[in-house]
């Protein structure tokens, strides 16, 4: 992963541009810059002593050179990670996770996702980002959102074996804007529903991005499981999409490798999602499904503006969905 920006602005809601006051050099962002290539140890090191000054003001890390991850991947859980900061700046350089050996040991069933990721995060932006992994890489979101609020991702190029961005329980305040997405499988919110006590998602702007040979496109995904939860205020706007297999889904009948799915019927309220000037192509005969829970109706759905050719005919599937308001 290669990075220009990934920020924490120390003060509330701004615009996602650099701080208005300057970001303080450090020892930490010296030690990282006078290094061409670092292990995961020194990184690890370099980002504690991050820490350790973060509470007298904003820290900067400037990145030179490449980040090599821990191999081999077993029992590790965290490669680099910012705690307890306000007001970090991560700029330049390359995150070389070499892959590889990850895809091998989750292919094994080993491991777990691993992420860019924003996680119990307040006020983080994510600017001119390269994510990469090949589209067959197993379970590698390029840029997670969970419990986290006033995030904005822009100027993004992600491809990946799973979603390129996904948000789950506890994101609001969101504003994606410029990202190119493929290979991987669309910017998604979800999934939801899994386990009790979903904290609402809400406050979603997704505006002028692209979908290229995708299996989704813009997609929310829940399971159907009777725990409740809410997806309010979505918008979607100025999407082109290339050959994508679902460019338009609402799937609250989430249950990947269809193996003893839930039939409960997803207590995730869907409301107010809105698609504004979407267009390109759909790989597959269905370029819009709405499959809405039956305990749960989508309410508030609204579609302006949309062109979406599909390869052989197009054809809707609208289930279980009430107030489409405009289409």
């Amino acid at each position: 992963m290669a990075m220009r920006s990934w920020s924490t602005p120390p003060a509330k809601r701004r615009k996602a541009t650099a701080p208005s006051k300057p970001l303080r050099r450090n020892a930490a962002a010296s030690a990282m810059r006078s290094q061409r290539t670092v292990t995961s140890r020194q990184a690890m090191a370099t980002c504690r002593r991050s820490r350790r000054t973060a509470t007298t003001g904003a820290v900067s890390v400037s990145i030179a050179g490449t980040v090599l991850a821990p191999v081999p991947y077993a029992g590790a859980q965290l490669w680099i990670v910012f705690q307890n900061v306000d007001g970090v700046s991560v700029i330049g350089g390359t995150l070389d996770g070499r892959g590889q050996a990850y895809w091998a040991c989750r292919r094994a069933g080993g491991g777990s996702s691993c992420p860019a990721a924003t996680r119990a995060s307040t006020g983080v932006a994510i600017v001119d980002t390269v994510v990469s992994a090949p589209g067959d890489s197993p379970n590698t979101d390029g840029i997670h959102i969970k419990q986290s609020s006033d995030i904005t991702i822009r100027n993004a190029v992600v491809g990946t074996g799973d979603d390129c961005i996904s948000m789950v329980e506890g994101s609001s305040d969101v504003w994606i804007q410029g990202v190119t997405c493929g290979p991987g499988h669309g910017i998604s919110i979800g999934s939801l529903g899994d386990t009790p006590e979903q904290v609402a998602v809400r406050n979603i702007t997704v505006k002028a991005v692209t979908l290229a040979g995708t299996t989704n496109g813009l997609r929310i995904k829940s399971w159907a499981k009777a725990n409740s939860g809410l997806v309010d205020g979505v918008a979607f706007s100025d999407v082109v999409m290339r050959n994508v297999r679902n460019p338009i889904i609402v799937d609250q009948n989430y249950c990947p490798g269809n193996v003893s799915c839930p039939t409960e019927g997803s207590g995730i309220k869907i409301t107010n999602v809105s698609y504004t000037d979407v267009e390109g192509t759909s790989a597959t005969s269905v370029a819009v499904r709405f499959d809405c829970s039956p305990s749960q109706p989508c309410t508030g759905i609204t579609m302006r503006n949309k062109l979406l050719k599909c390869l052989r005919f197009l054809l809707w599937k609208l289930d279980k969905i009430t107030h489409l308001l405009k289409i």
